[in-house]
């Protein structure tokens, strides 16, 4: 059986071919979306480039956007994918459009470890209880519910989380640490996305203008990661008692990587209190970094197995 996968962001696209085994690696490309007229382009030049084969059974693809019946629309850029066109372009009877959170969250369980780290381990006995919840943290923000059935079987949940309004805990710590300035931060996407990250540090150094990447970069933008990471702590406690994800909170993104990629991230997970209800739950529950680009490509196998594994 021949998948065709493809995790297509913001700015670039990412395609493969996949066995029940997994992602056959010789056959990883990417493009930049800023040289294609769209995705139907991308598709057709890699389905063209040779060692393809003649039949592709299946072909699941994830989206940085949302996705409404079978048709979805990326965010950052005026395009729109739909499982009608897949399945013309590409000739698979089965076709299946993603949002990306959804995706990573197909994938949890099939990851090897090189693709996670655990940056709290669970305290206690725990032991889970088949729900998992994956936050991306990137260009913009979304999550993912995902539970894991007796049988083996995923059922991952399609979310816009990040339209939704900000907490009033977390606004409450937010205007502690700017004063007036959090009123800018309306919803979660406001504050937990790469603007987001921007615009927090430009509140809280009264000023100073710099990209994700040199705030999380740079030894002087130690005291942003810190701060930054606390608001993300608070946001899994907030986010825990929403959906229980005592088998494990996985957060994946460019920017939960650049904030939780070096210990001075980490350490807003060292406390072991949490100003919860059900403190102790989620002190059971291990909290992981997706930091592999590329875990989508593994969701979308899954997706396109039914969520089994095959």
């Amino acid at each position: 059986m021949t998948i065709l996968v493809a995790d297509i962001g913001g700015t670039n696209t990412r395609l493969a071919l996949a066995r029940r085994g997994g992602i056959i690696d010789r056959t990883i490309a990417y493009y930049r979306n800023g040289d294609h007229a769209s995705i139907g382009d991308i598709l057709t030049q890699y389905l063209g480039a040779g060692d393809v084969p003649d039949r592709i059974e299946a072909c699941c693809v994830a989206i940085a956007g949302p996705v409404f019946g079978g048709r979805g629309r990326l965010t950052n850029i005026d395009w729109e994918i739909s499982e009608a066109e897949l399945k013309s372009i590409t000739g698979a009877p089965y076709v299946r459009v993603l949002n990306d959170l959804t995706a990573l969250g197909f994938a949890l369980g099939h990851l090897p470890d090189a693709s996670q780290q655990c940056i709290r381990r669970a305290v206690g006995a725990g032991g889970g209880n088949g729900q998992s919840l994956v936050i991306g943290i990137g260009t913009g923000f979304n999550v993912c519910p995902a539970v894991t059935l007796p049988n083996g079987k995923s059922i991952c949940l399609e979310s816009e989380s990040g339209h939704a309004d900000l907490p009033v805990r977390l606004r409450d710590t937010l205007h502690d640490h700017v004063g007036a300035g959090a009123s800018v931060f309306e919803t979660l996407e406001d504050l937990f996305s790469g603007a987001g990250l921007a615009r927090f540090h430009k509140l809280l150094s009264k000023g100073d203008v710099r990209t994700p990447e040199q705030i999380t970069g740079a030894a002087d933008g130690r005291a942003t990661v810190e701060t930054y990471a606390q608001l993300v702590a608070i946001l899994c406690q907030e986010l825990f008692l929403r959906h229980f994800p005592q088998s494990g909170i996985h957060l994946a993104g460019s920017v939960a990587r650049g904030i939780f990629g070096s210990r001075p991230g980490q350490g807003a997970f060292a406390a072991t209190d949490a100003n919860i209800n059900f403190a102790h739950r989620y002190l059971e529950t291990p909290i992981y970094l997706l930091t592999d680009d590329a875990v989508a490509l593994a969701g979308c196998v899954q997706a396109a197995l039914g969520g089994d594994g095959g």
